[in-house]
């Protein structure tokens, strides 16, 4: 776990998490991507910070604002070169992506909303498929019934053959 700031919602702690599939379930239920603490982070902010990079293309899919600024001033892409680069919180996570992370984000922020909705989409779609259609593929029931849950929303994710888990 890390620090939590004063306001945080199960959105920001779910987006802080190495559990994509828990903000996907908060998102699916109604959670407020928008929301922001105390010192007005949302989100996108906690994941891009600690280098989640499925649940940055998840928050960017659903609309989150790339540009959205913090009470410094800082956007998600700022805080995610910063703890990469020049952070005195350095840790040893071996699942934070934080170059990925910085890339995907470079690459949406110039982007209209609706291309970098479509491409994050597209992407968030490629983590999903990769979840379950290998579940799927076994018949493993008590795997998936959960899986369908947090992704409810994307059941139909397709992976780059176009296979999805209904197949």
């Amino acid at each position: 776990a890390g620090t939590v700031c004063a306001g945080w919602l199960p959105v920001h702690g779910a987006a802080q998490s190495e559990s994509p599939e828990t903000l996907a379930l908060l998102l699916s239920r109604g959670a407020d991507l928008h929301a922001r603490t105390k010192i007005e982070v949302t989100a996108l902010h906690v994941a891009a910070f600690n280098g989640r990079l499925a649940s940055t293309k998840l928050l960017v899919c659903r609309g989150a604002d790339v540009h959205a600024q913090d009470k410094d001033g800082f956007t998600p892409l700022v805080n995610a070169q910063h703890r990469l680069t020049d952070c005195p919180c350095q840790t040893e996570d071996r699942l934070a992506e934080w170059g990925a992370v910085i890339a995907f984000l470079e690459k949406v922020t110039p982007m209209t909303a609706e291309e970098r909705r479509a491409f994050a989409a597209r992407s968030w779609a490629l983590h999903v498929a990769s979840k379950l259609l290998p579940v799927a593929e076994t018949g493993d029931l008590e795997t998936l019934a959960p899986l369908l849950e947090c992704f409810s929303l994307d059941v139909d994710a397709a992976d780059f053959d176009g296979a999805a888990a209904s197949h």
